[in-house]
C-alpha cells in the first residue's frame, strides 16, 4: 500500500483535494498523486518566484540544448513530431486566423505556424535569453518575454492559443487555464502538450524517467484523463486526445555514451527499452489535447462551428 501524506505546505492539488499518495521518494526529490484527479506533482516543489522567473527558466533552455537536460531531444525534433500530430486536425484550426503561442522558447513553432498560413503569430515566454533570440531569428513575429496578463492582449482576439510542455511548470494550473479562456474566440482552439504519467517509458523506467520528471523545472504532471478533466473543469470541451513519441535514442547518443563510461551505455540502453515498449504498448511520452471553450461568448455551443466534433477523437501516432 502506498504511504498517505497530508501535505505541509499546505497546497492541494488544482482539483481542491489535499491528500497526497507518495509513488516514490529519492535522495533529492519525491513523486506524489492526488487520489482524487490522478495528478502527479513533484515534491518538493520550485518556489512560485522560481517557477515564474526569467533567470530560472533561460538556464534550463540552456541546460537542454546543450545535452545537460539528458534525453531532452532537440527543439526541431520534438516540434516535428508535434507539429505533425496537430496538422491531423487541420480543420478544427483553420489557418489564416490569429495564433498565441505560450512558452514559445526559440519561435520555432510561431514560425512553422506562419509558413502553414496563420496571418498573425504571438509568442511569449518568460525566458528573456530565448525571447532574444526569437525576434534575432523570425522579426516577422511578435514575440512578449512577460507573463501573458502583462501583454496587454484582449479577451476573445484568439483563434488557436497553444502550450507546448508549459503547464507541467506551472504553480497553479487550473487558474492558468482559465484565463487562457477569456483569450480564445468562440469557435476558437486550444492545444495542450505535456509529458505523458501512463507512457511506456514512465512505466518501465519509473523513477529513473529523469528527462520528463525533471524534478528541478517541473510541478505538476498528468495523465490523459486528469489533463481533459482540468480542462473540463476550466469550461473547455475536448474535441480530440492521444498520446505521440518524442524521444528516439540515436547511434549518436550510443557513441557519446561509449565515451563517458559504462554508467551512460546502461542509460542509453535502458532509453533504448525503453522506447520499444512505449511503442509495443502505444503509450508515447507525450499527450495531446485538443479542446475548445464550452460556450462562445454569443452562447453558442463549442460545436456549432464548421466542424462537427460529436464526441471527443482518441489518436495514437505511432
Amino acid at each position: 500500500m502506498k504511504e498517505k501524506l497530508r501535505v505541509a505546505d499546505p497546497q492541494p492539488c488544482w482539483c481542491g483535494c489535499d491528500t497526497w499518495s507518495v509513488e516514490f521518494r529519492v535522495s533529492k526529490f519525491g513523486l506524489l498523486r492526488c487520489p482524487r484527479c490522478g495528478t502527479f506533482r513533484i515534491d518538493p516543489r520550485p518556489l512560485k518566484e522560481s517557477a515564474a522567473s526569467s533567470d530560472f527558466y533561460s538556464h534550463y533552455y540552456e541546460e537542454a540544448q546543450h545535452g545537460e537536460v539528458k534525453g531532452a531531444g532537440s527543439t526541431g525534433l520534438r516540434t516535428s513530431r508535434f507539429w505533425k500530430t496537430v496538422r491531423q486536425f487541420q480543420p478544427l484550426l483553420r489557418p489564416g486566423m490569429d495564433a498565441l503561442d505560450v512558452g514559445c522558447g526559440n519561435g520555432t513553432l510561431c514560425n512553422e505556424l506562419k509558413l502553414h498560413g496563420w496571418r498573425h503569430v504571438i509568442g511569449i515566454d518568460v525566458s528573456r535569453s530565448r525571447i532574444a533570440l526569437a525576434r534575432q531569428r523570425y522579426p516577422g513575429i511578435q514575440f512578449f518575454d512577460t507573463p501573458v496578463e502583462e501583454t496587454g492582449l484582449r479577451d476573445q482576439t484568439q483563434d488557436l492559443i497553444v502550450m507546448d510542455n508549459v503547464i507541467e511548470h506551472l504553480p497553479e494550473p487550473l487558474d492558468f487555464v482559465r484565463a487562457l479562456r477569456s483569450l480564445v474566440r468562440p469557435h476558437g482552439t486550444l492545444v495542450i502538450t505535456t509529458p505523458n504519467m501512463e507512457s511506456g517509458q514512465f512505466r518501465l523506467l519509473g523513477r529513473r524517467w529523469t528527462p520528463e520528471l525533471a524534478p528541478h523545472a517541473h510541478i505538476h504532471l498528468f495523465t490523459l484523463a486528469g489533463l481533459r478533466r482540468l480542462l473540463e473543469v476550466a469550461d473547455f470541451q475536448v474535441v480530440a486526445q492521444g498520446s505521440f513519441h518524442t524521444t528516439i535514442p540515436t547511434i549518436r547518443d550510443l557513441w557519446r555514451s561509449l565515451s563517458k563510461g559504462p554508467k551512460e551505455v546502461l542509460f542509453w540502453m535502458t532509453m533504448q527499452a525503453a522506447a520499444l515498449f512505449a511503442r509495443l504498448t502505444g503509450s508515447g511520452e507525450q499527450i495531446f489535447i485538443v479542446a475548445r471553450p464550452s460556450a462562445g461568448g454569443d452562447g453558442s455551443p463549442a460545436s456549432a462551428g464548421a466542424v462537427s466534433t460529436p464526441g471527443a477523437i482518441h489518436v495514437q501516432q505511432r
